[in-house]
């Protein structure tokens, strides 16, 4: 059960009180594989009385599995494995009453609902993070802007990294909207008010949680790390994830457990995930590219402190400088041990900043979103003269 704070209940009723939603709208979303966040999403949309139908076309990768991800043995009813338009058309009677979904533009699947969606008169939409900016698929990107402009209703962005990225891709502002990522509140989730400060510990204690990995600059955060260990001895860093450093990263985190400030956990399984995070004071993620960056939010629920890098898309949301966390550049060690530092020295910061950062994920939460992608297409479908008589 998700347990938003009092300020975003009271909103949502609020909104739900101001504006009409309409509860027959029947949705398809097309995405690669079932994942525990997006499952409290679509479980929001299904609350406000959306027809859901979800579609994936793909398997875990290698990297999820190490992670501990989990293939389900069960879908959610209403959830399909399937790989073409044909298949989803044969489990899905009223497909094409339905407004379709892409979350992406690199699979062929995609271009397909595209090109179905376009000969059979269907609304569509995007959602998705920024790209990683890279030449190679550039003109796949422009491409698909394209198709959006000229044929979507609109685009849901991740972000205001991935707005102003879609932008690039030639989509006009007005048929772009904000729809983050759901962060799920757990029933049995202690608020940042309850968590054990450092203050109770032995020292301050920082937490990466990710792929240790080069884009997520884990190379740096022990890099870091090292820097402000010798200027305050009491500090600690746990790293949880599955692990893909090069090799030079690899001999200096052995050295560093060696001499006992840096503990590597592994992958933990998502279930578990929460009491890792109530081990640590701040939540580190200074990554040089990150759509999203699901662990600021992660760290953010369990009223962690955030520092995260102006690559991260959901630092831009969630990290307020100087009231619930520090933003550090992309790709600079000495700027992130110079955040690490500011709450080293201070400690009793991590907790205020906890409190607030816990304040503004909440505004992720399943029912918020659920209410933003319902006026999103409603206000898409009467932009586009749609919506004039007409019933989904």
């Amino acid at each position: 059960m998700e347990l938003p704070g009092a300020a975003v209940r009271d909103m949502v009723q609020r909104e739900r009180m101001a504006f009409l939603i309409v509860r027959a709208m029947k949705v398809c979303i097309w995405t690669i594989y079932p994942n525990h966040y997006q499952d409290v999403f679509f479980d929001a949309l299904r609350t406000e009385g959306i027809d859901l139908r979800v579609c994936y076309f793909g398997r875990y990768c290698r990297n999820r599995l190490s992670m501990g991800w989990v293939q389900p043995k069960q879908l959610s009813d209403g959830e399909f494995y399937v790989s073409t338009i044909a298949q989803a058309k044969a489990v899905i009677p009223d497909f094409d009453e339905r407004v379709l979904v892409n979350t992406g533009y690199y699979n062929a699947i995609y271009w397909q609902v595209i090109r179905y969606a376009h000969q059979n008169n269907m609304k569509w939409v995007h959602w998705s993070e920024a790209s990683s900016q890279r030449l190679r698929g550039f003109l796949q990107r422009k491409c698909y802007g394209t198709c959006v402009r000229r044929f979507a209703l609109g685009a849901f962005a991740i972000g205001n990294l991935a707005k102003r990225d879609f932008r690039r891709w030639g989509i006009p502002d007005e048929k772009i909207k904000y729809l983050p990522y759901t962060t799920p509140f757990l029933s049995n989730l202690k608020t940042g008010v309850d968590l054990k400060g450092a203050d109770e510990r032995e020292g301050l204690t920082f937490i990466y949680c990710g792929t240790l990995c080069k884009r997520k600059a884990t190379d740096l955060v022990l890099l870091a790390v090292e820097k402000v260990h010798k200027k305050y001895p009491a500090v600690r860093l746990r790293l949880i994830g599955n692990q893909d450093l090069g090799r030079a990263s690899a001999r200096r985190l052995g050295l560093l457990e060696q001499q006992g400030y840096v503990n590597y956990i592994g992958a933990v399984a998502p279930g578990d995930i929460d009491a890792e995070w109530m081990q640590g004071d701040v939540c580190l993620l200074p990554s040089r590219f990150d759509g999203w960056g699901l662990a600021l939010a992660e760290g953010a629920r369990n009223g962690l402190a955030l520092i995260g890098s102006d690559r991260c898309g959901a630092a831009e949301h969630l990290i307020v400088p100087g009231k619930s966390g520090l933003l550090v550049r992309s790709g600079d060690a000495d700027s992130l041990a110079e955040a690490m530092m500011r709450f080293a020295a201070n400690p009793a910061l991590a907790r205020e900043y906890g409190k607030e950062a816990r304040r503004l994920v909440e505004d992720t939460a399943g029912v918020v979103n659920a209410m933003r992608f319902v006026k999103g297409i409603e206000g898409w479908l009467v932009i586009g003269g749609y919506a004039k008589g007409m019933r989904f």
